[in-house]
């Protein structure tokens, strides 16, 4: 019988189940190299000044009725040994059958660091986030991360993607049902690690906006509207008593608005690329005081 464990396989384990198989080596090596020049190699290069491209400060007044919550930091780290762990779990359940869908993965995984680099490459943007020197993955956070590339946020992009393509290759492999709950899992997963970016002062609610803007354009027929609500929806609801429901409820609100505001001004724009190169240009100092 088939083990439904996608999200509490190890990932160690679950790289290893899907480099052994020698037809994904080419595309893990392009898929790394792409993480590395559109997002940390980047990122090196303007903060050890060997590049200029402007930065803009996207904190929100909203974000400061979000408290820093330290204990988050372990499920913000898990937005890429997610989608490791859900490829390995595909291979362990569907065998041969799971392989072109497990590459084509990797190729989009490939794809979106570039499709997010259109924004990171012309305009960069940070936020107020504070130096906590108590926890050793936060020590890890501030030594590889910069933070200079938090619009859009490929945390949001990276979960809300897993989830929604997750429930495609299932369907296309004539899954009967029998994994419901996993994808149900991947869906509340993917909200947990959101709501993490802002517990953690990764990401702005301005950068969870433009995460879900940017994943509707890349993959449209999976992260459609009606879904865009559900996923806004279900923020900041299990936080337990850390955020009242009002405050809440204001930036469930904020953030699917302004996801629809984007999307409103796409629609008279060039691309949705310029729509968030716009938004950081204009967007007020004032806010990040």
């Amino acid at each position: 019988m088939a083990k439904k464990n996608m999200l509490k396989r190890t990932t160690a384990g679950s790289a290893l189940r899907i480099l052994i198989h020698p037809c994904f080596w080419v595309q893990a090596c392009r898929t790394l190299r792409s993480i590395n020049t559109n997002f940390f190699g980047l990122q090196k290069k303007v903060y050890k000044k060997k590049m200029y491209i402007p930065v803009v400060n996207v904190e929100h007044p909203l974000d400061a009725k979000i408290p820093f919550s330290p204990r988050y930091v372990g499920i913000y780290m898990d937005f890429s040994p997610c989608w490791i762990r859900a490829l390995a779990f595909l291979l362990h359940n569907f065998g041969n059958r799971a392989k072109p869908y497990v590459k084509e993965y990797l190729k989009e995984v490939e794809s979106m660091y570039q499709f997010a680099a259109r924004i990171y490459s012309q305009i960069m943007s940070t936020t107020n986030r504070p130096h906590y020197a108590k926890s050793f993955l936060f020590n890890v956070i501030y030594a590889f991360d910069p933070h200079l590339m938090c619009i859009p946020s490929l945390h949001v992009m990276i979960v809300v993607f897993l989830y929604t393509k997750m429930k495609y290759i299932m369907e296309c492999l004539g899954e009967d049902g029998s994994f419901y709950e996993e994808l149900n899992g991947l869906f509340r997963h993917a909200v947990a690690i959101t709501d993490s970016i802002l517990f953690v002062k990764q990401h702005s609610v301005n950068c969870v906006a433009a995460g879900m803007f940017a994943i509707h354009n890349f993959a449209p027929a999976l992260f459609t509207r009606a879904e865009t609500f559900r996923f806004a929806d279900a923020l900041l609801r299990n936080a337990g008593n850390e955020i009242p429901e009002t405050a809440g409820a204001e930036i469930r609100a904020y953030i699917y608005n302004l996801f629809l505001a984007f999307t409103d001004s796409s629609q008279k724009s060039l691309g949705w690329e310029y729509v968030l190169i716009d938004f950081l240009k204009e967007y007020p100092s004032s806010h990040a005081n």
